[in-house]
């Protein structure tokens, strides 16, 4: 009898060994199928250039050009993206294709992850978690949180927060299995568990709402018996520190102390128009949700900026509808907990995500970036209801053709992206109201030298509101290339009267006196917008510049070493620099600079070559 149960027992292990073997083929063979797909589908990405917050997030963010610096701030809020951006800097300067592979990456890897939570909740199959990995990898709504760099942020938070998930899950699995608490194992994937979510809580603040995220899983797929509950709310206290220290840090406290919301929140109100009140914000927030439910299901009419109205009137019939159309979705989720219990995770997931960002906290009201995690309960209601209704062969029939059609739809979306003017004109024939994307399509028309184009588009967005300081902004420099300086003045003064704090209408205004060989009133200009933000390279170019002319070499030296040293593949100013030097006779110090523009600029560095050697001569 021993023999035959140990026979048995031999059996079995093997037969579980070949199981083990056999899922970890086929999960490799998924990963990759998920990797391959996703690089295909954003492989025409890669040429996408900078938009909107790129710039001053990345392009002209200093701190991604130190990556001593960017290591210094790892723990600050979003030091973790920061560093990742000055990693990019390092390698490729701001060449835009190393930061899309980055993106691209951390997209399909928080795929895979997708999978492998999904396989926690349907088990028995892998058809069911593939095909809403693959959803979550393909829908066009990912392609802001994708394609748009700046939203690595967005991406890399989700990672994070799946990650944490993920690990939280096993370590619980662990526990459950016989495991000491104290345990090696289990003491190493929850202390992982933890690490991650404190990391995607501080790139991106909506991530808060891990422990709630975690409890809600433990509800629904339980590894920890009901009458236990209090057993699992110990067990997710230590991941509420984070968040409660973020918040009570960046929010609560700064409140209390005096300052506003919207300023801590970074929400712009409109010149002439009240703050956006968390009340006001949170009714808006509530026809915000079906568009991006109408999104997730019918994703047409997509834009990176809805310039979306904050509600005028708190009682009217259609916040009503809305809300009372919310209420109808959250009873539903409470009424199918027990019949539908995967599509009442999936709208409470929703919600919870959406949390954050989507109820009190004044922020833009619409962006499609915030569906990057939320996506995750979409995908499983979708999937469950298609999988109730349909056969195996109808079923896999029908999410291969739903594949292919989204598939379709993020190709097209991010082709667009690929054009600045096609996007942003695109852009404005769904909010033709945005002062923003109105100032973005006149900036592009502008550096395409489509200037008539930009004057329309100018005119039009102050139409909308005269005292947006970027249009204002826009229309001085477009007057100053098309020869009317006086026009252009006007128009920078009245982009400083709005907003004296901003630096580049400075810079612009310095750009028109220069033109007129004003260089007094330049370097006026100039020092002002240096002395809001020292770091702005192109100010401390230009001052070096009307410096020189004014022939105040020293100075204009001094300016040029600073400029090239902020943005050192600046090869203008190394040139100028080394060029200025060799006029002061300090000819060794021109030549130290030959290397670095040789790397730069072929054409400055042969100039510099031959001024080199006629001093030289000289001397």
């Amino acid at each position: 009898m021993f023999e035959k149960i140990k026979r048995d027992k031999g059996v079995e292990v093997a037969a579980g060994a070949d199981r083990r073997v056999g899922d970890t083929t086929l999960h490799l063979l998924v990963f990759t199928l998920l990797a391959f797909l996703g690089a295909a589908l954003y492989s025409n990405t890669l040429q996408v250039p900078w938009y909107f917050d790129d710039f001053p997030s990345i392009v002209d963010q200093p701190t991604i050009r130190n990556l001593d610096l960017a290591f210094q701030n790892l723990l600050a809020g979003r030091g973790l993206a920061t560093l990742t951006f000055a990693l990019n800097y390092h390698f490729g300067g701001i060449d835009t294709t190393g930061y899309h592979l980055v993106n691209i990456l951390t997209h399909i890897i928080t795929s895979g992850l997708v999978f492998l939570i999904l396989k926690r909740v349907w088990k028995d199959t892998l058809l069911l978690p593939f095909f809403g990995a693959l959803i979550f990898l393909i829908h066009p709504l990912q392609t802001q949180a994708v394609t748009y760099i700046v939203q690595r942020m967005t991406s890399l938070s989700g990672l994070f927060f799946l990650l944490a998930i993920y690990l939280f899950l096993h370590a619980n699995t662990i526990l459950q299995g016989g495991s000491r608490l104290m345990s090696a194992r289990h003491v190493c994937f929850y202390g992982l568990s933890l690490l991650c979510g404190a990391l995607a809580v501080m790139i991106k603040q909506n991530a808060a709402v891990l422990p709630a995220a975690l409890f809600l899983i433990e509800f629904f797929f339980p590894t920890v018996p009901r009458k236990s509950c209090w057993k699992l709310g110990v067990y997710l206290l230590p991941f509420v520190i984070v968040p409660l220290w973020i918040g009570l840090s960046q929010l609560v406290l700064p409140v209390l102390g005096g300052g506003a919301h919207q300023a801590i929140t970074g929400t712009q109100s409109l010149v002439g128009s009240g703050p956006i009140t968390p009340m006001y914000y949170l009714v808006t927030e509530f026809t915000v949700f079906w568009i991006y439910i109408k999104l997730l299901f019918w994703p047409v009419g997509q834009a990176l900026d809805y310039s979306y109205p904050i509600v005028k009137r708190l009682l009217s019939w259609p916040n009503f509808l809305a809300f009372g159309g919310l209420l109808g979705l959250i009873a539903l989720a409470v009424t199918l907990y027990r019949r539908r219990p995967l599509i009442s995770f999936g709208i409470a997931w929703f919600f919870l995500t959406l949390s954050v960002e989507s109820t009190i906290i004044p922020l833009d009201p619409v962006f499609e970036h915030r569906l990057y995690i939320p996506m995750l309960g979409f995908v499983v209601v979708l999937i469950d209801l298609l999988a109730n209704r349909l056969s195996r062969k109808v079923l896999i029939i029908s999410l291969t053709v739903l594949s292919l059609s989204l598939a379709a739809c993020t190709w097209q979306r991010n082709a667009l992206w690929n054009d600045p003017v096609a996007f942003y004109e695109d852009n404005l024939d769904k909010a033709p109201w945005s002062e923003r994307v109105n100032s973005a399509l006149a900036r592009t028309y502008i550096e395409s030298g489509r200037y008539d184009d930009a004057l329309v588009v100018l005119k039009r967005g102050l139409k909308i509101n005269p005292y947006n300081v970027k249009l204002n902004d826009n229309l001085g420099t477009l007057y100053d290339l098309t020869g009317s300086p006086k026009q252009a003045i006007e128009a920078l003064g009245q982009a400083i009267k709005y907003d004296p704090g901003y630096y580049r209408s400075y810079l612009n205004l310095g750009v028109v006196y220069a033109g007129q060989k004003e260089w007094v009133a330049a370097i006026e200009q100039y020092e002002k917008a240096i002395n809001l933000k020292f770091e702005y390279d192109k100010a401390h170019y230009n001052l070096g510049v009307a410096y020189y002319m004014q022939g105040r070499l020293q100075e204009s030296l001094q300016e040029f070493k600073i400029a090239s040293d902020l943005v050192p593949e600046n090869a203008l100013a190394l040139y100028n620099l080394a060029s200025v030097s060799i006029e002061l006779g300090r000819v060794d110090s021109a030549r130290v600079i030959l290397p670095r523009l040789a790397q730069l600029d072929a054409g400055l560095f042969r100039e510099l070559q031959k001024e080199i050697a006629a001093s030289s001569k000289k001397r």
